[in-house]
């Protein structure tokens, strides 16, 4: 009872720091340079993960390298550099909800590459999902860049998952060690095309010191290993519905902090969004058949 209280206080702690990390990037937009920010983002998580497995004596070792470099192309550079790149040319709100269709592409991809067939919950989901997809893009204008940013992180969002679970099927690595190896060539890939004025222009300032602990050492280090402890002790149903109040949080935390205020239209498309994340973690809930 004790370890599923703190399983609950945990996913709403997660969701709570996820959501609001997408006001923290905004403001740091301001501050530095969209990629050589998620390039020192990257390093940063790195650095904390590599020292933490020192630390707790976790193996490093990865099997088939060439995978890895797959997952850290999709999972971490093309991810985050679209997410930061749409909070920097749009609002984090619409931002967020877009980047978290990423559960829709994962159905849609893994049945391919994975042979895992949705069910009819998923397909209703993804139904739903790209209706209020359409509707946050808005059919009658072209969508602006922010949008499409966002969209297409999810979608690489979505391929780094399954890319991750096919190469845990077939190299059971330490989920540490993934990330810990996926950050630091994220880093390193970015890093070296923002070189040699890319890391010009930086004003050090207050905001931008908290931005980069808040996102290195908070969002991809610390939560990362708490997102790893969750889902060894709850199911995958109840992780992916917790999972489902990060974009909420980042819209709620972009009005009340930034003033954002969504359009009608806007509105229905989040909406229609959020109940199609709710049903996939009610499909994922039902695939596994039990509690925590």
């Amino acid at each position: 009872m004790r370890s599923s209280r703190l399983a609950l206080v945990l996913l709403f702690a997660i969701a709570l720091i996820w959501g609001y990390n997408w006001v923290v990037m905004k403001h740091a937009t301001a501050h530095a340079p969209s990629i050589p920010f998620v390039s020192a983002r990257l390093f940063i998580a790195a650095a904390c993960l590599f020292a933490f497995a020192a630390v707790t004596r976790r193996t490093l070792r990865v099997g088939h390298p060439v995978s890895v470099l797959g997952i850290a192309l999709f999972n971490s550079i093309l991810a985050f550099m679209l997410m930061m790149l749409a909070v920097e040319s749009g609002e984090v709100g619409k931002s967020a909800i877009l980047a978290y269709t990423m559960p829709f592409f994962v159905i849609l991809i893994a049945w391919p590459v994975l042979g895992e067939r949705p069910s009819g919950l998923q397909w209703l989901a993804t139904g739903v999902a790209l209706a209020g997809i359409l509707l946050l893009l808005d059919p009658s204008r072209e969508p602006g860049r922010a949008e499409l940013y966002s969209l297409v992180s999810g979608l690489a969002w979505g391929i780094g998952v399954v890319l991750i679970r096919r190469h845990q099927t077939l190299h059971p690595d330490d989920s540490l060690a993934l990330g810990a190896w996926q950050n630091l060539i994220g880093a390193c890939v970015l890093g070296f095309f923002c070189l040699p004025d890319g890391f010009s222009g930086w004003d050090w300032s207050p905001i931008l010191v908290f931005a980069l602990i808040y996102n290195g050492v908070v969002i991809s280090a610390a939560s990362l290993v708490l997102w790893f402890w969750l889902l060894r002790n709850v199911s995958s149903g109840l992780a992916s519905l917790g999972t489902l109040a990060t974009p909420v949080c980042g819209l709620i935390a972009g009005m009340i902090e930034l003033g954002e205020r969504p359009a009608s239209l806007d509105w229905v498309g989040i909406v229609l969004v959020v109940i199609a994340l709710a049903i996939t973690g009610l499909a994922a809930h039902r695939s596994l058949g039990r509690h925590f």
